[in-house]
């Protein structure tokens, strides 16, 4: 088959936080999330006669690294060009999975257009230069819902996934995005994970725990308040471990009195995702989170902020082939 174009449409992942760092035996990082239908990323990559990137202009630096990457590690020196075209995009640095995303979807793209189409979501994330630490955004790429990086222990590995089950469909995610605003990303991540000390094996066995015991069998048994306020207690656990760097258990503006909000209007799930500053506000139906926003977009202390109500997504990214 002469495939001439691909469309690549993905979600987000929302991270719950990792289950270890630095630790002297056993796996690293790993992790607890999930994806959600969107923001996504919608993009378009045809053969063409020379290389061109229609896209805002915070994309077309990354996506020219992504494309000479891909070229570079799968040895294809002389090759027709590319036309990519980016139709729709999660915003950056927020706390989404932007880069990830992005990433798999370009290399996705490139790699069909040049011939490899049976390429592995690992030999993808390589090519992207993906899973440096988490492996939630790559696993949720292949095939979405919600997901437990066990972790790794090489440099060069990626996070292997240890279990994946469905998120129900019913249950709905607000998103609460400060404006104007963005996450530790870059150089600042980097030094943070340089000089952070080692998580307490009591805390990795907290996290854990609450995965095990109650996270994942409330999702089986759909539980909804159980879930809600099990995954509420692991992000603070993880908050309290980042919080000397991001300015607190989460990084947002009036965080105290967000959540003194959220806990009077009764929410059992909230948290943040990443180093945000988007918060997560889980709801049981769309009815419910899409009041919840009405409320929360009339209270003064949300005026600098943004919803969104979403979708869990239960599949992986959609690879059109034309």
């Amino acid at each position: 088959m002469n495939i001439r174009k691909v469309r690549i449409q993905t979600g987000a992942r929302l991270h719950f936080g990792p289950l270890s760092f630095r630790v002297k035996v056993g796996p690293e990082f790993g992790g607890l999330g999930m994806t959600i239908c969107n923001p996504g990323f919608e993009v378009t990559l045809e053969t063409s006669s020379t290389d061109e990137i229609q896209s805002s202009d915070d994309l077309k630096q990354p996506i020219q690294k992504i494309v000479a990457d891909v070229r570079r590690k799968l040895e294809v020196e002389d090759s027709h060009g590319i036309h990519i075209k980016v139709l729709r995009a999660i915003p950056r640095h927020v706390g989404l999975g932007s880069g990830t995303q992005l990433g798999l979807a370009v290399a996705k793209g490139v790699a069909v257009l040049l011939g490899f189409e049976k390429l592995s979501i690992t030999d993808l994330a390589r090519l992207a230069g993906r899973g440096r630490r988490s492996a939630i955004g790559i696993h949720g790429f292949q095939q979405g819902g919600l997901l437990v990086d066990e972790g790794k222990e090489g440099d060069d590995e990626i996070g292997s996934l240890s279990r994946r089950l469905d998120f129900p469909e019913d249950w709905r995610v607000l998103l609460v995005i400060p404006k104007d605003r963005q996450g530790i990303f870059g150089e600042r991540e980097g030094a943070v994970f340089d000089y952070i000390k080692p998580m307490e094996s009591s805390t990795s066995a907290e996290l854990r725990a609450l995965i095990e015991t109650t996270i994942i069998p409330s999702v089986e048994r759909c539980e909804f308040e159980n879930f809600a306020s099990a995954l509420t207690s692991y992000g603070k656990i993880v908050g309290a471990y980042f919080s000397r760097y991001q300015g607190g258990v989460f990084s947002i503006p009036n965080a105290s009195k967000v959540c003194d909000i959220l806990d009077s209007h009764g929410v059992f799930g909230y948290g943040q995702s990443s180093w945000g500053p988007t918060l997560w506000v889980l709801q049981r139906s769309e009815q419910q989170a899409t009041a919840l926003e009405k409320v929360l977009s009339r209270n003064p202390v949300f005026r600098e902020f943004q919803f969104r109500v979403v979708k869990p997504l239960n599949t992986g990214a959609q690879i059109e082939l034309i």
